[in-house]
């Protein structure tokens, strides 16, 4: 996985859609987390939770897509580079 988050941290600054959900996801996570630290909660504050936790891993597949297709990009120029050579 630490490939994946050098990766990660180099396409961020290529790639603004990337760049945005990573950052949105990090604010869910946040948002996520200031709810979970009270003591209880209402059904609301619970409904609020399962809605961003649903977002949050939204974010998260489309990161891992986006990886995923940079990796196939990048796999297939080397396997194009190796049959011309």
């Amino acid at each position: 996985m630490a490939t994946d988050d050098k990766l990660l941290q180099t396409l961020i600054t290529e790639d603004s859609e990337l760049a945005r959900l990573v950052s949105d996801h990090r604010k869910l996570d946040q948002e996520i987390a200031k709810i979970e630290r009270r003591r209880f909660l209402t059904d609301n504050e619970n409904l609020a939770r399962r809605l961003l936790k649903k977002r949050k891993l939204g974010d998260r597949d489309r990161i891992e897509a986006i990886l995923a297709d940079y990796k196939r990009k990048v796999y297939d120029r080397a396997l194009d580079s190796s049959k011309a050579g």
